[in-house]
């Protein structure tokens, strides 16, 4: 059953090809990797992290030379300091660049949300806070909020050009996980096409004329952004020991190994789903260390761990610190120019 399960997923997959962006996904370092899982709006609890880790010192500069650092999916959402988190992390990511590092910022469910007007599940602060960004001095406005996060706004630009799935050395991280339409498909297509979906809606949805654009990508494709499917919502990965007995993991381990041979690699970093004892999970219930958990549930507004997970040649360690400490950074509400 599971061979003839792989033999069709082998024949249904694989993307329509389209035009790319040459945006890269696959990265070789010496250097240290950090990974840190879902952030959900809270900037102070990523300086904390980032400080304890030595990667910014306490000024919040970059000092963590040709490191990389990944922000596995979730920036934004829940948490009151979306705006500042995304303004600082965009400030950042030239720095590493600066110093030969880089930044990855996963692209997660919670971003789709934003790029597509589902904008919800934002803070009121960080509504206004976008809103007066847009139009300094006005009152706040749904169609202000729109203008700030859809178009050609920098905030739009920057969430278009991140990836959904990346590969340093033998390491993916992907915020949900993969599934079958992972067989077959080059892990570049499926980051086009996601962005090629959120410009869609960002075009579609701006108040500002944007002039022409593209049409939408093969509507079937449209699955890679939808809620709980796609490399930002599937549950294919989930962990039986994190779900309370509400979702079970789909996906065979046959088929796992076959596309983590596919992709080169030796195992996925996810996150998405809070970890039963809020820390990282460097063993899944199923499979094994194929999958490492990175959500811990960092966000104040999820009331879990501080963490990191850090790569290093053949080493992995991971860092936990409870809520009782508060970076002595200040908070970073200034927008920058993201191009």
């Amino acid at each position: 059953m599971i061979q003839l399960l792989i033999v069709l997923s082998l024949m249904l997959s694989g993307l329509p090809v389209i035009a790319g962006d040459d945006i890269p996904w696959s990265f070789e370092t010496d250097s240290r990797v950090i990974a840190i899982g879902d952030l959900h709006g809270d900037l102070d609890s990523l300086k904390q992290i980032l400080l304890e880790n030595k990667v910014i010192d306490r000024k919040g500069k970059w000092i963590s030379g040709s490191d990389h650092l990944v922000l596995n999916g979730d920036l934004v959402n829940l948490g009151p300091q979306s705006f500042g988190l995304l303004n600082f992390v965009m400030d950042l990511e030239k720095q590493a660049l600066a110093s030969r590092g880089k930044v990855h910022a996963i692209l997660g469910n919670h971003e789709v949300m934003l790029a597509t007007g589902k904008f919800n599940l934002l803070s009121l602060q960080d509504k206004k806070a976008f809103a007066e960004f847009a139009a300094p001095g006005t009152p706040y406005s749904s169609e202000n909020l729109y203008a700030a996060l859809t178009g050609n706004s920098q905030y739009a630009s920057w969430l278009r050009s991140q990836n959904s799935i990346i590969r340093i050395n033998r390491q993916i991280f992907v915020h949900a996980g993969l599934d079958t339409w992972m067989l077959n498909s080059d892990p570049a297509q499926i980051n086009d096409h996601v962005r090629a979906w959120l410009k869609h809606f960002q075009m579609t949805l701006s108040p500002e004329p944007v002039g022409k654009f593209d049409p939408p990508p093969p509507l079937e494709t449209k699955k890679l952004i939808e809620p709980g499917s796609g490399p930002g919502g599937t549950s294919a990965l989930n962990d039986e020991k994190n779900e309370k007995g509400l979702i079970k993991p789909a996906m065979p381990i046959e088929v796992l190994e076959l596309i983590l041979r596919q992709l080169n690699a030796d195992s996925i970093a996810v996150g998405h789903i809070q970890t039963h004892d809020q820390r990282i999970s460097l063993r899944h219930s199923r499979y094994n260390t194929r999958v490492i958990q990175l959500d811990t549930g960092i966000s104040e507004a999820e009331k879990g761990r501080l963490s990191a997970l850090t790569f290093h040649g053949t080493s992995i360690k991971s860092w936990h610190q409870d809520r009782d400490l508060i970076s002595p950074i200040k908070s970073c509400t200034k927008a920058v120019n993201a191009q």
